[in-house]
This record gives structure tokens, sequence and C-alpha cells, in this order.
């Protein structure tokens, strides 16, 4: 049978081997005469005082990739010789295996598909290589070893989570004689768990109002904008519909609603997903107002002088005005041609003392 030392590739007694001229050994009487006919020729070595031999593959025989057989004959120092030849056989393959493939697995491809960058930091690596061969993964200087299956496919979860960064990856397989095929082409692996950045607020000029801040609007179709990642794409939800718009390359991003909005408080979400398929989200709402405010005016009880308190006739010469609307609201009020603001109060009502004489009438 072949030693040890020739039965090269994972298993040192299955016979097969990738040395062109292995070494044959074996056990039998001491000092007995073996003859080993090999490839037509006969070959003779005399085992030695405890009964072991060795004969090697002589070098000036070509052998081709695939089984040899040989055969055994023993005649011990007496003269004896044995009833019927052995008959052994090897496989020799000197033939490396086809480099392996390699790629993330689509269970780990975040984000955008075949790009090799994720964020999860234990991926799993997966490809194709000879069957039953072993298969040797570096990684960042670490080695992992596996066997492909029967079918040629092997899968690798990495143990031990990856910090952000590029790995080099790379990938030779073994076959069971013990050839190395080439290093499959490296792939570069990328672990990036960062979280994108997104904000998003109402423009100024379309916050009409009292204050240009609120989320307060006239505005049925408003402008929305904000900031993300440069050259994504921008998920706007608001009433239950997805909008949709993609950041320039520093990241700005605007949307003006195409549907006008009827008057109700919506609350809205922002969403970015960058390359990796991490998101991030943002929200806020908006109260769209397009109904003018009711308003009354009168003057007030205590400046309407004489017999009917809500006839408007005075003879107070700076009388009161008083009136009630929505609560907070801006109040303009013309008098004589002159315009005057005050603002409502909590409840809604509000004042106005006239502040120069009137004439009589």
């Amino acid at each position: 049978m072949l030693s040890t030392e020739s039965d090269t590739g994972s298993s040192n007694t299955d016979g097969v081997t990738n040395n062109p001229h292995p070494l044959l050994t074996g056990t039998t009487k001491p000092l007995a005469i073996i003859t080993v006919t090999f490839a037509g020729k006969s070959f003779s070595v005399q085992a030695d005082e405890n009964g072991l031999w060795a004969w090697k593959v002589p070098e000036d025989l070509v052998l081709d990739d695939g089984e040899h057989v040989y055969t055994l004959s023993v005649k011990d120092a007496a003269g004896n010789s044995a009833s019927s030849p052995l008959e052994g056989r090897f496989t020799l393959d000197t033939t490396p295996p086809s480099p392996p493939t390699v790629y993330l697995d689509a269970s780990s491809d975040s984000g955008d598909s075949g790009d090799n960058i994720t964020y999860i930091t234990t991926p799993t690596l997966s490809g194709k290589s000879e069957p039953h061969s072993e298969v040797l993964i570096t990684i960042d200087g670490h080695v992992y070893s596996l066997q492909a299956d029967e079918n040629g496919d092997w899968q690798l979860t990495l143990d031990t989570p990856l910090a952000d960064g590029h790995y080099d990856v790379t990938v030779v397989a073994k076959d069971n004689a013990g050839n190395m095929s080439e290093t499959a082409g490296n792939m570069t692996l990328v672990i990036d768990t960062s979280i994108p950045e997104i904000t998003v607020s109402l423009r100024e000029s379309d916050d009409s109002g009292v204050s240009n801040s609120d989320g307060i609007t006239r505005v049925t179709q408003p402008t929305f904008y904000g900031t993300a990642t440069p050259n994504s794409t921008v998920m706007f939800t608001i009433n239950n519909v997805e909008y949709h718009v993609v950041t320039d390359t520093d990241g700005n991003w605007s949307l003006t609603l195409p549907d006008a909005l009827a008057d109700e408080t919506y609350e809205y979400t922002v969403t970015v997903k960058n390359t990796v398929g991490t998101s991030a989200t943002a929200s806020g709402s908006i109260t769209v107002d397009t109904t003018p405010p009711s308003s009354d005016a009168s003057l007030d009880e205590a400046s309407d002088s004489g017999q009917n308190s809500q006839d408007n006739i005075t003879n107070v010469i700076r009388p009161i005005i008083t009136g009630t609307t929505e609560p907070e609201a801006d109040i303009e009020i013309i008098f004589n041609g002159v315009s005057h603001t005050l603002k409502a109060g909590t409840d809604g009502s509000w004042h106005y003392a006239i502040s120069s004489d009137l004439l009589m009438l």
C-alpha cells in the first residue's frame, strides 16, 4: 500500500496521491524477497530483519493520472513462495482543481445586491469548488477551512464579528489528492454599520400664518426639504401615500406634494436607506387650514351709552370696540383709513381702544 507520506491529500489511507513516484510499503517474513510487478515490469526488494519492506516507483516511469494496479509476489528465505500474488492499487491525481468561486451570500448582502457591502458583522460567504475538496478561505489574515459538499457547494458564516472596514478575501481549494488550486479572484468585503442621517422641514414660505415654523399652513400642496445621504432615495410618507425623491451629490432633497391635502392635521415620516441597507427616519406634523376665521365686532357695552346698550350710539369720545374670532388670531382694524393690528386672546376675544377723541356728529 501507499506509505502515509505518499498518500497525499485529506486522507493518508485512501490510496489517492499526487506524487508521481510514490513509495509502497508493507510487512512480510524477515528477509523475504518481494517482487513488485508494475506497469509491465518486475522489480525486486528484500524485507529487513523485521519483515519491513519499501519500494518506490522509479523516476524513469512516467505515470498518467488515473488508477494504477500492482501485484506483489513473496518468497521467503527458505525459498517458499506465497500461494498467490497480492494485488494492490492506487490512484494518481496531479491535476489541480479549478479555482473556487466566492461571493457574499444573498442572506448577508444587505443594500444593493452584488456590491459585497453589508452591515452584517458576521456575514456568510458562499461559493463553488470541486466536490468534496477542502476550501481554504483567508480573511484579514485568518484562515478558515471547510469541505465542499458532493455538488461542490460551500458556505462559511463567520463566528467572530468584523469591525467596520474593507477586508480582502482569498479562496483556494485542495482536492483529495492534495493538489492546490490557483487562488480565486480576490473579493473585497466591506463592513459598514454606520447609520445614515436625515432631516426634514416645511419650507418657511409655505408655513403661512402667524409663525413660519409652527407647521400650520393654508398651502395645500406644500414643499418639504431636508438633507440625507448623497445620491440616496428618500421616501416621504403622508396621508398613507408614499413619495420618493433622490438626494443630490450634497445630500439635499426637496419635495412639493403633487396631491392637495384637505384641511386636517397630518403626521409624516421621511426614511432614507444607505447602500448597505441601514435606514434612518425623521418625522413631523403639519396642519392644513384653508377655512377663513369667523369674526364679529361691536361697541363695548361700557362704551355704548344711552338707553340701548346695543345700538352702537355713544357719547364716549374714545370708545372701545370688542369682538371674538379664532384664538390667537391676528386682527386688523381699519379705522378712519388707518390700519391697526392686534392679537386675539387664547379664548378668541379681543378689544381695541380708540386712542384719539372722536368728533360728535
